[in-house]
C-alpha cells in the first residue's frame, strides 16, 4: 500500500510583485497551523515531504512541519512541483522512492484539484486553499500510480478541520 496525501498551499496575499514570491496572508498562515494540529492529532506522519519551492506553498509546508515535527531539513524543496501540469505530476509521483509509503506533496491549483480528480476513483472538484486529500493506492511501488486506481481516504477543507 501507498499513501499519498495532496495539498493545496493555504490562502495567500496578493501584494507580490511575482506569483513566485506570494506569500501566505493572515488567514493562511492560521489555515496551515489547524491542518498541522489536525495532522498531529491523528497521527499521520510521513515519511517524506515534497513541496513547491514557490513561497506560499514553502511556507504552507514549513508551518505544518512544526506542528507534526518533521525536520524542516528533510522536505524537498522542488521547482517541478511550480507550474506542474497533471502529467508532470503524475511523472514526479511515479519517480518517489519506493522506500517511502507515506508522503506529502504541497503544490498549486489548478494541478492540485486536476490531479486528485484524475487519480481518484471518485473526484473531489475544485480544492479550496489549504485543502488536503488523503488518497490510498493498493500498490507497491510508486511507478504504477495510474487514472482512477486511488482510494480517497479522506478530503478536508480549511473550515472541517
Amino acid at each position: 500500500m501507498k499513501y499519498l496525501y495532496i495539498l493545496r498551499h493555504a490562502k495567500t496575499s496578493w501584494d507580490s510583485v511575482t506569483d513566485f514570491t506570494r506569500q501566505l496572508d493572515p488567514t493562511g498562515k492560521t489555515q496551515a497551523k489547524q491542518l498541522g494540529k489536525f495532522l498531529k492529532q491523528k497521527g499521520i506522519q510521513f515519511d517524506a515531504l515534497h513541496t513547491s519551492s514557490a513561497t506560499r506553498a514553502s511556507q504552507t509546508a514549513t508551518i505544518i512541519c512544526e506542528d507534526i515535527d518533521f525536520k524542516l531539513s528533510s522536505v524537498e524543496e522542488t521547482i517541478a512541483l511550480y507550474e506542474a501540469k497533471v502529467i508532470d505530476l503524475l511523472q514526479y509521483i511515479k519517480a518517489l522512492s519506493n522506500q517511502q509509503t507515506h508522503i506529502l506533496i504541497v503544490g498549486h491549483n489548478n494541478t492540485v484539484s486536476n490531479f486528485c480528480n484524475y487519480i481518484l476513483t471518485e473526484p473531489v472538484g475544485d480544492i479550496p486553499t489549504c485543502g488536503l486529500v488523503a488518497i490510498r493506492f493498493s500498490i507497491f511501488s510508486w511507478a504504477d500510480v495510474d487514472k482512477q486506481i486511488g482510494e480517497l481516504l479522506f478530503y478536508k477543507k480549511p473550515d472541517e478541520v
